[in-house]
């Protein structure tokens, strides 16, 4: 029930090409990411129980595919600010990545991301002669998680323990700083 999103730095390297048209352009991009988070969460407990606290870390490497589309609201000489959005193809390297769980009462706890995804790009960008300035939020349009596993010591007879259902959709928010060549 309280759940507490404790957001992580991440980092990221990005190639991209501006294909513009007057005010419009299209920018294909690939990037290499590190994205990391916490999440907290108080575990359900017995009645009368001490309350207890369970944690899932991870460390996403991912190789994404933007491909955006803008707009400059304001071009004049070594200025602009553009608005723009897109879809994103991100392809996720499972044997980089790193999930762990923390204080649950199952054993040898494991997820499986999905390797390939979608997100949808929103941002703005200042531009100052070469230099640019990016804002931009990532929405992610499905789970993520593909599947979690659990050694549930069950012994023939006994009822099956509870599963564990992670839902998550991969929202980033980022910064950038770069440079025009």
């Amino acid at each position: 029930d309280e759940v507490q999103n404790n957001y992580k730095i991440g980092y990221f390297g990005s190639l991209f090409m501006r294909i513009n048209f007057d005010r419009h352009f299209l920018q294909p991009e690939i990037s290499y990411n590190i994205n990391r988070c916490n999440i907290t969460f108080e575990k359900p407990a017995e009645e009368n129980a001490p309350l207890e606290m369970a944690s899932i870390t991870s460390s996403i490497h991912s190789i994404d595919i933007p491909v955006i589309y803008g707009y400059n609201v304001i071009k004049e000489g070594p200025y602009s600010l553009a608005v723009f959005g897109g879809p994103k193809f991100r392809y996720i390297w499972n044997k980089k990545s790193e999930v762990t769980f923390e204080n649950f009462d199952q054993q040898g706890i494991s997820e499986r991301l999905r390797p390939l995804n979608l997100s949808f790009t929103l941002g703005v960008a200042v531009t100052i002669s070469r230099i640019f300035f990016d804002f931009r939020y990532d929405i992610g349009l499905h789970n993520i998680s593909r599947k979690v596993t659990y050694d549930d010591g069950v012994v023939e007879g006994d009822p099956p323990a509870d599963e564990i259902r992670f839902h998550r959709r991969d929202n980033v928010l980022s910064f950038s700083f770069g440079v025009f060549f």
